[in-house]
């Protein structure tokens, strides 16, 4: 049985996704430092959490057509 490069990839991708979503759920949930929340930048984790959600929906997206 031959994989293709596309399903290689899908696969790498979803590995990724799932990787990426265990780390996010270990990182502290501690409130952002206060240069943070006042400059109206996303935290580090608030930001790697929205990618990891992005990707997700895109994924899903893929997969349904």
């Amino acid at each position: 049985m031959t994989v293709t490069h596309r399903e290689r990839q899908s696969s790498h991708g979803v590995n990724r996704i799932a990787s990426l979503s265990r780390h996010n759920s270990f990182l502290a949930a501690g409130p952002p430092r206060f240069s943070e929340a006042s400059s109206g930048r996303l935290s580090r984790q608030e930001a790697m959490r929205r990618r990891t959600s992005e990707l997700l929906q895109s994924r899903q997206s893929m997969t349904a057509k």
